[in-house]
């Protein structure tokens, strides 16, 4: 069943009480949440607002319970982790790590610990970022892997001027 098809039946914003059918509708939720937060650069999932868990054309609504347990279920499968209040999730984990992998190896291959670069910098496919896996990438999603390293003490992120810089540790 194609996502299109999928989010325009109803019964499938309710969630099912027989165990295979729950399983098997939650895959498609997790397959469609996936489809949506890769189209778009922000792999961050509010959830309570998030779009694509509502409907307005056939006037349906996941509840909050089952949207935990669909991001519960990406978590399992290490395709998402959710933030420390637990409201939000970062979906598409797997991206957001392997860009911080990349970081790292760029910090380590070119001596940038203690240096100071922009997001472009590091994503505009010049210079450092000639020939790495962030070459071309989004910024808005290194920004994510950023600050995750930056939780693990691995750099510094701030705002100058309108561009997001970070010092590597």
């Amino acid at each position: 069943m194609d996502d299109a098809t999928f989010l325009s039946y109803p019964p499938y914003y309710t969630r099912q009480t027989r165990e295979d059918t729950w399983r098997k509708q939650c895959d498609l939720w997790c397959r469609a949440l996936l489809t949506a937060v890769r189209a778009r650069k922000c792999p961050i999932v509010d959830v309570a607002s998030e779009d694509i868990f509502t409907n307005a054309n056939i006037n349906r609504t996941v509840d909050v319970q089952m949207r935990r347990e669909i991001i519960d279920a990406l978590e399992r499968r290490g395709e998402a982790t959710w933030t420390a209040a637990t409201t939000a999730c970062v979906v598409d984990a797997a991206t957001v790590r392997a860009l911080c992998v990349a970081m790292r190896d760029i910090v380590e291959t070119y001596g940038l610990s203690g240096k100071v670069l922009t997001l472009s910098e590091l994503t505009d496919g010049r210079g450092i970022a000639k020939g790495t896996a962030l070459a071309g990438e989004d910024e808005q999603r290194c920004a994510f892997a950023a600050r995750a390293l930056e939780l693990e003490g691995a750099c510094a992120t701030f705002q100058l001027d309108g561009a997001t810089g970070v010092k590597f540790a």
